[in-house]
């Protein structure tokens, strides 16, 4: 299956006459978005439009949709709510309509999550973190070169989000921890090392990226007999290999929050992400 974003424009803050943009997405992040998603969807509207960088050869290479939403007018105290309900709405009508793609809402690093009342409710989560792992390069690769190279390696691209997905379920079902938890890990730094090895060979200089994952969970998985396998899961686990101070790794977590609502009540995996650079860890090795 295919894999979208849904996300806004910027990070946002709420301030006494109206709203202040903190920043826009960077280059690093839509290149980030265009190499490890399919399809990036970021909604505008009549009355206060936010531009995207590059967003005219976005387009046009197909990476970016800016499905436009008119209201009859919009006061600059009420923008951020709006631009929420119709991120959210959007998300909705892609998770209910196009069944070939996983369709993601995704929390740029360092916003707020802000979710209107008719879209959120508090569930348990499993949070699956892939920390410093995911290359990406630098801002002097074109997006026309960027898309070039991940069709040339579709398969290890494809290999990685497959894997994502199984550690879902493989966690959810397995009786048995300790098999668990080598299958799952050798499994996902082999798919890691295969991605940095052909991003190493292309290009001279990348950074990696960090993932959050977040998937629901249902009630009935987190009251069974599976209990004890949760809680040895949780934690964060070292992968691949030490890149200066940065260290590779893994984190595992169920958690009770507030999220996103699930529109298609078939899709088990539509999960919320986000992601950013260069994160410093703690490993604990006990």
């Amino acid at each position: 299956m295919k894999r979208g974003i849904v996300t806004a424009p910027g990070i946002l803050n709420q301030i006494n006459n109206g709203f202040k943009m903190e920043r826009g997405l960077s280059l690093n992040e839509l290149k980030y978005y265009t190499l490890y998603f399919d399809e990036l969807v970021i909604p505008d509207n009549n009355m206060i439009s936010i531009g995207v960088t590059n967003q005219e050869e976005l387009i046009k290479l197909g990476v970016l949709k800016r499905p436009r939403y008119k209201t009859a007018s919009l006061h600059s105290n009420d923008y951020i709510k709006f631009q929420s309900i119709i991120v959210m709405d959007e998300l909705e009508k892609l998770q209910s309509n196009d069944t070939s793609t996983i369709w993601t809402y995704h929390q740029m690093e360092g916003a707020s999550l802000i979710i209107p009342d008719e879209f959120k409710e508090k569930k348990k989560t499993l949070q699956i973190e892939l920390i410093n792992q995911l290359p990406v390069p630098n801002e002097n690769v074109s997006f026309e070169e960027l898309l070039k190279f991940k069709e040339k390696r579709n398969d290890e691209f494809k290999k990685l989000h497959n894997t994502m997905d199984s550690l879902y379920s493989e966690i959810l079902k397995s009786p048995d921890y300790e098999i668990t938890k080598k299958k799952i890990f050798y499994e996902l730094n082999q798919d890691i090392i295969n991605i940095k090895k052909v991003s190493k060979e292309k290009w001279h200089t990348t950074f990696d990226f960090s993932m959050n994952y977040e998937f629901s969970l249902k009630d009935l998985v987190l009251n069974s007999g599976k209990g004890i396998l949760f809680d040895k899961m949780m934690g964060t686990f070292p992968l691949g290999t030490v890149t200066g101070a940065l260290a590779s790794a893994i984190d595992i977590k169920a958690i009770s929050s507030m999220t996103v609502k699930n529109q298609n009540q078939n899709n088990q995996l539509s999960y919320l992400t986000h992601a950013y650079k260069n994160k410093s860890i703690m490993i604990d090795k006990s």
